[in-house]
């Protein structure tokens, strides 16, 4: 069912190769239509933007005096779609919520040419961080790091985006840190109070259950 999940969020990431190579102005470029770029605050930093014919929205933003870079892959997942929009047939969203955090853990644990100690050794070797996220409704992959070490820094995101393996051995290692934290839940009293604050305002919806 993760695998399942992932191409639902490939789907969404516009990441399946019919889908990406052609863009709507017609070509066959990595770029897209752009929407124009547009400033931010500080008029020295240009945001630009645009769709691809997938449907994939680009933000890019350059700080030329920056030596670090950050990437965000980001699609609509997390609490509200497994218990709006299960997919059917295969996760129950009375008993499987919470399988799109878990996958988040799972993510970045292997591919099939990168066991995750391989993967965990090059990331820090390289004094960056790669990590899936999960939230109320989005579900991605970032990783942040030096502009030096794009090069293989991009790589690696894009194997880990593409094609991770989720090992048995770490998904069931992921498994049981997430159920950790959620009985230590009640051992911090700030966590408590925004379940049992989550719990009252969204009574009757999926927000309720973070």
């Amino acid at each position: 069912y993760f695998l399942e999940i992932l191409v639902e969020v490939q789907k969404q990431l516009g990441l399946l190769p019919e889908k990406t190579s052609r863009l709507r102005d017609g070509s066959a470029s990595a770029g897209g239509t752009r929407n124009g770029a547009r400033k931010v605050n500080d008029q020295k930093v240009r945001a630009e933007g645009w769709v691809c014919s997938s449907g994939l929205r680009v933000i890019f933003c350059e700080r030329k005096n920056s030596h670090v870079f950050s990437i965000h892959a980001c699609a609509l997942g997390g609490v509200r779609l497994e218990l709006g929009h299960p997919l059917p047939g295969t996760v129950r969203k009375d008993t499987d919520w919470g399988l799109s955090y878990l996958l988040g853990q799972a993510w970045t644990k292997g591919t099939s040419k990168h066991n995750t100690r391989q993967i965990d050794t090059l990331v820090e070797w390289l004094a960056a961080g790669l990590d899936g996220f999960s939230g109320s409704n989005t579900l991605g992959l970032q990783l942040p790091g030096l502009s030096r070490d794009w090069d293989t820094l991009s790589h690696l995101f894009t194997e880990v985006l593409w094609g991770p393996t989720v090992p048995e051995e770490e998904l069931g290692h992921s498994k049981r840190v997430f159920e950790d934290e959620i009985r230590s839940i009640e051992d911090h009293t700030s966590q408590l109070c925004s379940k049992l604050f989550q719990e009252t305002l969204y009574e009757h919806h999926p927000y309720g259950r973070i």
